[in-house]
Parts: C-alpha cells; sequence; structure tokens
C-alpha cells in the first residue's frame, strides 16, 4: 500500500534507482505542481512540464516563463538523458513541436566556432526567437556589433557571445536583470523558442524504457473529456507503466 504521502517518495526513489527517465501526470495543474515540489523535497531534481496560459482558440501568448519551462523539459527529454518530468493532464493534452524537427534545431554554440552571424540570426528568427534592445526573457536575441546575447529556453541565465571577426572567442553566462556578467561557459545549446507547429505530445518525447506515472487514471480521463481534448494515448512499445491508483502501486 502506498499512501498519498509516500507517493512522492516513491516516484523519487524509482527514479533514482532506475536508469530512465520519468514522467509522471497527475490530474490537474495544481496537483502537479504539488507533487513537483515534493519531489524536490526529497532530494530530487523534477523539472515541471506546465499547461500553456491561455486556450488554443484564444490566441494569446504564453508567459515567456512557462514556454521556458515547457521546452526545457522537452529538451531534456529529446537529449535522452535521465529527467525527471512532471506534468497535468491539461499540460499533456496540449499539442508540441515534433520531436525530430525540436532534434533537428537544437544547435551548440561553441568558443573557438567560427560563426555565420546573418546566417545564424535568421535561424533563431525560424525557430521563433525575437530581438529585443535588451534580452531578459526567454525566446529574445539582441546583436551590438561583435556582442550578441541569446536567452535559451534551455538554460536558466541567457548567453552573451563575443565574437573577433567571425569567430566566437568567448561566451559567458549573465543575469538578465542586472546584464552583469556571472561567468564564461564553454557553450551554449541553443533550443526552438516556441511549439509550433503544435502536432505532437509530451509523450512522443519519451525515450526507449522512459516510465511513465499516472496519479488516479479515472481523474486523468475526466479532467480530458472535461477539457473537450484528445485522450491520452499511452499504448506505445517503447514505454514501460508504472500506474498509481488510489492508494496503491501496480507494475
Amino acid at each position: 500500500m502506498a499512501a498519498g504521502a509516500a507517493r512522492p517518495f516513491l516516484i523519487a526513489a524509482l527514479h533514482r534507482e532506475l536508469d530512465a527517465s520519468l514522467v509522471a501526470i497527475t490530474p490537474r495543474p495544481e496537483g502537479a505542481r504539488q507533487l513537483h515540489d515534493q519531489l524536490a523535497a526529497w532530494g530530487a531534481s523534477p523539472l515541471l512540464f506546465p499547461e500553456p496560459d491561455s486556450l488554443p482558440y484564444e490566441g494569446l501568448a504564453s508567459d515567456p516563463a512557462t514556454v521556458q519551462q515547457r521546452l526545457g523539459a522537452l529538451h531534456r527529454l529529446a537529449s535522452g538523458g535521465k529527467a525527471l518530468v512532471v506534468a497535468s493532464s491539461h499540460a499533456v493534452a496540449r499539442k508540441t513541436l515534433d520531436p525530430q524537427a525540436f532534434r533537428a534545431a537544437v544547435h551548440i554554440i561553441r568558443q573557438g566556432d567560427r560563426l555565420d552571424v546573418e546566417g545564424t540570426l535568421a535561424r533563431w528568427v525560424e525557430l521563433g526567437y525575437e530581438w529585443a534592445h535588451m534580452v531578459e526573457l526567454p525566446g529574445s536575441f539582441s546583436r551590438r556589433g561583435g556582442i550578441i546575447d541569446i536567452f535559451s529556453p534551455s538554460g536558466d541565465l541567457p548567453a552573451r557571445i563575443e565574437l573577433f571577426g567571425d569567430e566566437v572567442a568567448s561566451i559567458r553566462r549573465f543575469d538578465p536583470e542586472t546584464q552583469r556578467s556571472v561567468g564564461l561557459v564553454d557553450s551554449v545549446t541553443v533550443v526552438p523558442a516556441g511549439e509550433e507547429p503544435a502536432v505532437a505530445s509530451l509523450l512522443d518525447y519519451l525515450p526507449p524504457g522512459s516510465l511513465l506515472v499516472l496519479e488516479q487514471p479515472a481523474e486523468l480521463e475526466h479532467e480530458l473529456e472535461e477539457m473537450d481534448a484528445e485522450m491520452v494515448k499511452v499504448g506505445s512499445h517503447h514505454v514501460q507503466f508504472i500506474i498509481i491508483i488510489g492508494f496503491y502501486m501496480k507494475h
């Protein structure tokens, strides 16, 4: 028997002991945030995959922090690392970028690289980045002569790329509020800054051997029906399933 209070401990222990990514899905957004905080309290390093701030038909842009969290979680899963992701049924029901397109778009800029500046900036625009006078939000970039700033959703801080001619002379992380450097890094990973075209699900990003934890499947189904959204399909052959029903865990 696994009482509700023990679920975060069990999930954290599973992720710690098994060499696999784990995605936990809760019926409602508040439950996902609570589980995320509980997992962190147990020493795990969970990523929250939040639901967008608006409904699809509203045509409103999501908060940059929400977009950053969603794309950051997708990047961890797409890179094949051992990720621990928490999402609600609301978040999973919303479509996102195709994983193959996501992986193809990811690129790394390293110190010492030769950079086609104009081509790189044009590519970033295609990936959903927006030009800004000052880079403060995820999904933005700027250029001032031989200095290029970019805030990729893959990181917690933006990066400042200093060029010498077309060569990357240095890369620094900086505080978006003060614009002051916080340290040198060897590279910056650039991932898409948007989720269009939205054709896939979070579940399409699960690496082979991943674990999927569903809390209260009946409630999950109910929530999806209430949203008039597509049901979560869990028939993929490369995903293992651990179903949490009521106070019991079954494998």
